[in-house]
């Protein structure tokens, strides 16, 4: 009698049900987990305004005014190094050239200081094949920045992203900071 009532009920159904829903992974063998504990990167991918300064179009020049430098904006997101020990390096290159800076780096025993010395060589390819600029070593440091991170859908500020930002500029005219 109880089975009978048990199968009326669709329990047989639901136990053939759980018993096949967890071979595809879809729900676990004890409990159902909620959805929203999975991770999906669309709360990484808000902040892209950074790459958007890239594709700014400027108005043409008379040809009397001085020549707009060109500017090649650069970032890596998620490096796992402490802001803190960045600051010291990018505050290093700060303004050199991306020769110089380069050079510094090269011998810099630091973690940040490769991680850096990768981004900067990013940002000169990047110069030459997406920008059209002539010369490669005619690259500035600018400036770093720091974003915010986005982990769990809310706003860390304890790791910090290398900005870097390269300008294009006559070697007698150097950036002042």
């Amino acid at each position: 009698m109880a089975a009978h009532i048990a199968a009326s009920l669709g329990a047989t159904r639901f136990w053939s049900v759980r018993n096949v829903v967890p071979s595809l992974g879809l729900i676990s063998s004890c409990s159902a987990s909620p959805l929203s504990s999975i991770h999906t990167s669309s709360a990484l991918e808000r902040s892209r305004g950074w790459e958007k300064k890239n594709k700014v179009v400027h108005p043409p020049q008379l040809p009397d005014e001085p020549r707009r430098p060109a500017e090649i904006h650069h970032c890596r997101r998620q490096i796992k190094y402490s802001k803190d020990k960045m600051w010291y390096l990018a505050k290093l290159i700060r303004g050199m050239s991306i020769d110089q800076a380069l050079g510094q780096l090269q011998f810099n025993d630091k973690k940040g200081a490769k991680i850096i010395k990768e981004v900067l060589l990013e940002a000169q390819d990047m110069a030459v094949k997406n920008f059209n600029v002539e010369y490669k070593s005619n690259l500035y440091i600018g400036k770093q920045q720091q974003c915010p991170d986005y982990k769990n859908n809310r706003i860390n500020n304890l790791s910090e992203r290398l900005f870097s930002t390269s300008y294009e500029q006559s070697r007698d005219h150097r950036p002042t900071y």
